[in-house]
C-alpha cells in the first residue's frame, strides 16, 4: 500500500510539475545603437566624451518601459545585449563624432596624452516610455574646455520620440533615435 500510495504521490508531483513549466518564451537581446555612421573632415577638433552617468533604475538587464506614470514594467523576456550605460556611451560617441565631423573622440577616462578640445559629461535622467508609444529621454549635460576642471556650458533637454511599432524591436529604435536626438542636441552647443 505505501508503494502504490509513494507512485502515485511522485506522479502527482510530476504532473503538478509539469503544468508549472507552461509554455517556455525565448529572451530576446537589444542594442541601443548609433544613428550616424559616417564621419566628416573635422581633424582640428577633438573631443572627450565621458564620464555618461545612467539612473539605477536603468541598471539592469531587463528593458524598462511604463504603463503608466507611476507604474513600471521590468521585462523578462526582453533584455540589454551588455550594459545599457555602454551601449548609449557608444552610441554617444559614434553620433557626436558623425555630427561634429571629427574622428578623434576619447571615450572616458582617456590617456593624459589626450587633450580635446571639449569634455562632454552626460547624465541621463530618464529613458523610458510605452511599448508602441511614446519614448522619454530626459538628460543633462555640461561642456568643459580641454581638461580644465571648471564647465562653461550646461542644458538639460526633454526629448520625445514616438515608437513605429508596438514591439520591443521598435521601442529600442526609438531609444536610439532619442540618443541621436540628444547627440545633435550636444553638438549644437559647442558648434
Amino acid at each position: 500500500m505505501i508503494k502504490i500510495l509513494t507512485i502515485f504521490m511522485v506522479s502527482l508531483l510530476l504532473v503538478a510539475c509539469s503544468s508549472l513549466g507552461g509554455k517556455k518564451t525565448s529572451t530576446r537581446f537589444y542594442s541601443i545603437s548609433p544613428i550616424v555612421k559616417t564621419i566628416g573632415n573635422n581633424p582640428r577638433l577633438s573631443l572627450g566624451i565621458g564620464p555618461i552617468r545612467i539612473p539605477v533604475l536603468l541598471r539592469r538587464p531587463q528593458i524598462i518601459s511604463r504603463i503608466s506614470n507611476n507604474e513600471l514594467k521590468v521585462s523578462e523576456q526582453h533584455h540589454w545585449a551588455g550594459s545599457l550605460r555602454e551601449d548609449i556611451s557608444q552610441a554617444l560617441i559614434d553620433n557626436i563624432a558623425s555630427l561634429s565631423g571629427t574622428s578623434n573622440v576619447e571615450k572616458f577616462p582617456w590617456k593624459r596624452s589626450f587633450k580635446p578640445n571639449y569634455q562632454v559629461r552626460v547624465q541621463i535622467e530618464k529613458l523610458d516610455g510605452q511599448v508602441g508609444g511614446n519614448i522619454t529621454l530626459k538628460a543633462r549635460w555640461w561642456l568643459r574646455k580641454g581638461n580644465a576642471g571648471k564647465d562653461f556650458w550646461s542644458e538639460q533637454a526633454v526629448l520625445q520620440v514616438t515608437s513605429k511599432g508596438d514591439n520591443y524591436s521598435h521601442y529600442v529604435e526609438a531609444q536610439s533615435e532619442a540618443v541621436f536626438q540628444l547627440s545633435k542636441r550636444i553638438v549644437q552647443s559647442f558648434k
